[in-house]
C-alpha cells in the first residue's frame, strides 16, 4: 500500500457509511501485542485497508489498562466481546478480502498486520484516536508547573526491553536492545542549550544520569511502565500515555534510537522527527 488514502474527506465519508457496511473486521489488540505505538500504528494500518475496501472496522474494547486513557474518537468504532457472535479467527483473511462473508466478525491481531505496515499510513491519527481528560489534565499540569507553558523539544531514547526496570519474569523479549550513540545525544544537548529540552527514556536510571550531567534538561518524575506487560500498574500506564502525549505535542522530536513510540508520536500531530 504505497498510496495513502486516509485523507480527512475520505475518512469522514467512510464514517458516514460505516453503519451500512456489512463486511466486518475487528481489531483485537491485547496486552502482549505491544506498546502504545504498536496499538495505534497497526489499527491505522487496518483502518486504511478497511476504508479502501468498504469494510466495517471495529476496535475491540479488551480489558487492558491503556483503554482507560486512549479512546476511539468516534464511539461507533468500538465494540465489546459480548456484541460479537461467533468470531472468526482467520489469519489469512487480509490476503483475500473478497472471501469475507457479510455480517460475520473476522478478528485480526497486530501480528497479521506486520507485512502491511509502512509509515505512510500514519496520517490523520488525531482524527481517529483521542486522549482522555485524565491524560490532558496531567499534561497541562506538567506544562504549567514545570516549563511555565513554554514550547519545548523532546529527545526520546528507547533502550529496549532488556533495560526495563521491572520484574524480568514478565518480560517476553528479555534480549531486546536498541542501538544508540551516546556521544550524539551529548552533542545534541550541548548544541541546544538555548532550548527547553525534555528527555524521555524507558529506563529511569539512565534518565537520571542524563539529568545529573545536564541539570538544565527537563525530565518527568513519572513512574513509567511498559504498557505491554501484565504487571504494569494503572498509574504506570497513565504516566506512560501522558509521556506519549507530551512527546506528541513537542515542537520537534529527536529520536535517539529506533522506536515506534517516537515515530507514532510525531505522526499524531505531524511533528517533525529527526534521528540522532
Amino acid at each position: 500500500m504505497n498510496e495513502c488514502i486516509m485523507n480527512e474527506c475520505i475518512y469522514n465519508n467512510y464514517l458516514l457509511n460505516h453503519d451500512k457496511l456489512n463486511k466486518i473486521i475487528v481489531y483485537n489488540f491485547n496486552i502482549y501485542d505491544g506498546g502504545i505505538g504498536d496499538l495505534i500504528k497497526y489499527f491505522i494500518t487496518l483502518l486504511e485497508i478497511c476504508v479502501k475496501n468498504n469494510i466495517k472496522i471495529y476496535y475491540l474494547e479488551n480489558n487492558i489498562l491503556i483503554n482507560n486513557f486512549l479512546k476511539m474518537k468516534h464511539i461507533k468504532l468500538n465494540i465489546t466481546l459480548d456484541e460479537i457472535v461467533n468470531p472468526i479467527y482467520n489469519k489469512n483473511i487480509l490476503d483475500d478480502l473478497s472471501s469475507i462473508e457479510p455480517n460475520k466478525f473476522y478478528m485480526i491481531t497486530p501480528r497479521y498486520l506486520y507485512s502491511y505496515y509502512n509509515e505512510s499510513v500514519l496520517t490523520n491519527i488525531k482524527d481517529v484516536f483521542a486522549f482522555t481528560d485524565e491524560i490532558k489534565n496531567k499534561y497541562n499540569n506538567f506544562i504549567t508547573n514545570v516549563i511555565n507553558g513554554e514550547k519545548y523539544i523532546s529527545i526520546h531514547l528507547r533502550l529496549g526491553d532488556k533495560y526495563l526496570e521491572t520484574d524480568k519474569s514478565y518480560i517476553q523479549r528479555i534480549n531486546n536492545v536498541r542501538k544508540y550513540n551516546l556521544n550524539n545525544i551529548y552533542n545534541f544537548i550541548e548544541n541546544n542549550k538555548d532550548k527547553i529540552i525534555i528527555f524521555f527514556c524507558d529506563n529511569n536510571s539512565f534518565k537520571l544520569k542524563i539529568k545529573e550531567k545536564y541539570n538544565f534538561i527537563i525530565i518527568t518524575d513519572y513512574e513509567i511502565g511498559h504498557t505491554s506487560l501484565t504487571n504494569t500498574t494503572y498509574t504506570q500506564t497513565l504516566d506512560a500515555v501522558t509521556e506519549f502525549y507530551l512527546v506528541s505535542n513537542s515542537e520537534h522530536i529527536y529520536s535517539a534510537s529506533y522506536s515506534g513510540f517516537s515515530i507514532v508520536a510525531s505522526k499524531f500531530n505531524n511533528i517533525p522527527l529527526t534521528n540522532l
